[in-house]
């Protein structure tokens, strides 16, 4: 029998990780029609990076598990509001910022500024999700962020619902309830009479595409391989040390959901296929960090690669990246000071590159000086970290 020991929660390789759907979905945006002519494997990474959304949500997922699910299920009205205010610290100045200087300000992309307050308010409160007129207005890309502020409003019930304590077999078998649920009320919302500007006789593919009703299920399989890293750290076993052998395989069924998705051209509104590939996709994300996690010795070459310096900073400022990246400044430097630039596989990479020193700037003056902030609260508070 092994004895416990305390898990590793700062792990590098998590960090580095961060960059990758967000230039999946960067590339996504950029070049996404400008791929037909290629190769499949090679056009699949870039036309399906839509995808970086579930690998993201998994991700964030499994950072819960390790950093709060330990305790959330049993902490206080008090401890909870803590915890509500150390996620909106970590997401909202940084958004606030884009959305007021990059958006309402500049006002330009055009259209993408609501004239009502009501709407305008949507945007500020991240609560465009609920309203399919509003998904694209403001920061473009933010829309997943309300996907997650809904996720950490649910989790304590959840956690406090989800059977940790029974064999994964039970563990899956409840997500796999959770998707029933999902599909059940995508299904009954989509068949009301349409209410304008709500949820209620939306596409059955918006709901399950983008709001936390049909995304939830890929936060919890990010959250059950948290837990079964956990597990395996505090109480070792025969199948500890084999764990990072499933970094190939994760990666590898990642790219099949991203060939299966190309090859058989699926569209959002072929819903029911959309969320199993997405799902499917979670799973597999799950998967390879799972095996990243474990691989303490960083024996593999993509963990050893991913917890380089260079890309732990790159995941550092990915948040910043992931909402710039359609806003004013990169617009106008794909069209504009780019703009004689042949080809747009030129374009997209120099604005790549323009793009994450902007997110560095950005990263340097408002995230860093609140994540300070944000740890100097998290020390007092019970969580695990």
């Amino acid at each position: 029998m092994h004895s416990a020991r305390l898990p590793r929660l700062h792990i590098p390789a998590l960090s580095g990780v961060r960059i990758v759907p967000a230039s999946m979905i960067f590339f996504y945006h950029w070049l996404f029609d400008a791929t037909d002519v290629w190769p499949s494997a090679l056009r699949t990474i870039f036309k399906q990076g839509y995808l970086g959304v579930a690998i993201f949500f998994a991700l964030s997922g499994f950072l819960f598990a390790l950093r709060y699910a330990p305790n959330l299920p049993n902490t206080s009205a008090s401890q909870y509001g803590r915890f509500v205010l150390h996620r909106f610290l970590r997401i909202y100045p940084l958004y606030f910022f884009i959305l007021t200087v990059f958006v309402v300000w500049i006002g330009r992309p055009e259209g993408l500024v609501p004239a009502a307050r009501g709407d305008l308010f949507l945007l500020y409160a991240l609560l465009q999700s609920f309203s399919p007129p509003l998904l694209l207005a403001g920061v473009q890309t933010a829309w997943t962020l309300t996907i997650s502020e809904m996720f950490y409003l649910l989790a304590p019930w959840l956690l406090r619902a989800m059977p940790f304590g029974s064999a994964w077999r039970r563990q899956f078998a409840f997500v796999g309830l959770i998707c029933v649920f999902a599909l059940g009320l995508a299904f009954g919302l989509s068949r009301l009479p349409a209410w304008p500007g709500s949820l209620i006789g939306a596409p059955l593919g918006y709901v399950l595409f983008r709001t936390i009703i049909g995304r939830l299920p890929e936060f919890l399989f990010g959250v059950l391989a948290g837990h079964c890293y956990l597990r395996h750290q505090m109480q070792p076993g025969p199948l500890t040390q084999s764990l990072p052998q499933l970094i190939w395989p994760g990666i590898a069924l990642i790219l099949v959901c991203a060939l299966v998705m190309d090859g058989l051209n699926v569209p959002e509104a072929n819903s029911i296929l959309f969320f199993v590939l997405n799902a499917a996709t979670a799973v597999a994300t799950a998967v390879a960090l799972l095996g990243l996690a474990s691989d303490i010795s960083r024996q593999h070459i993509v963990t050893r690669f991913l917890s380089q310096k260079p890309m732990i900073f790159l995941g550092k400022i990915s948040y910043a990246f992931f909402l710039i990246q359609l806003t004013e400044p990169c617009q106008w430097l794909y069209w504009i000071a780019f703009g004689s630039i042949e080809g747009r596989w030129s374009r997209a990479i120099l604005l790549y590159v323009a793009t994450l020193a902007f997110s560095a700037l950005l990263y340097l003056m408002i995230e860093k000086p609140t994540d300070r902030l944000v740890r100097k609260l998290e020390q007092k508070a019970i969580y695990v970290r």
